[in-house]
């Protein structure tokens, strides 16, 4: 299903519609129409996007804060504590919990889907989540390796930006 929204509110009402489907979102835009096919190659790596999906996966239960008093506390790591940490938080966002969240523990599981003021690219967008993982501190200390010890495993994904991208919803 092909869908164009032009706000907010349009991108949650098809999100919402189409996850009461079992469907899922493509994060790039189809260079062709795909009816009953492999979605391999359709879509180009370089190809620039008006929306990105920040997808968090275990970030801590909780953060140390510092009040303006110069005094630190620990407080919940919700949604707007951390697009606060990330300097996102004047921004709106449409937030879904992952189905795990709050189950066995309550680590942070999300996607945050936000609109961009203009297009950019995958690429681009791909090194900025980079960059978030390692400046901001909440992500850096929950940077791990993957079970294989192979590569990083990264607390605010960088792949979710990826135009070849499938994001459950």
């Amino acid at each position: 299903h092909k869908v164009q929204v032009n706000d907010l509110v349009q991108f949650e009402t098809a999100v919402r519609r189409h996850a009461g489907m079992g469907n899922c979102l493509i994060k790039g835009p189809l260079q062709r129409a795909l009816i009953k096919e492999s979605r391999a190659g359709s879509t180009a790596t370089n190809d620039s996007t008006g929306w990105i999906c920040l997808d968090f996966d275990g970030l801590p239960e909780t953060v140390e804060l510092a009040s303006s008093k110069g005094k630190s506390s620990r407080v919940p790591l919700t949604v707007p504590v951390v697009l606060d940490l990330l300097g996102l938080s004047n921004i709106s966002y449409i937030a879904q919990y992952s189905a795990s969240y709050g189950i066995t523990d309550q680590r942070l599981r999300c996607h945050i889907f936000m609109l961009l003021d203009k297009p950019a690219t995958a690429p681009l967008l791909k090194q900025w989540l980079i960059q978030l993982n390692h400046d901001t501190e909440v992500l850096t200390g929950a940077m791990t390796l993957t079970r294989t010890g192979n590569a990083i495993s990264w607390p605010l994904d960088v792949s979710a930006c990826q135009n070849d991208k499938l994001i459950y919803i």
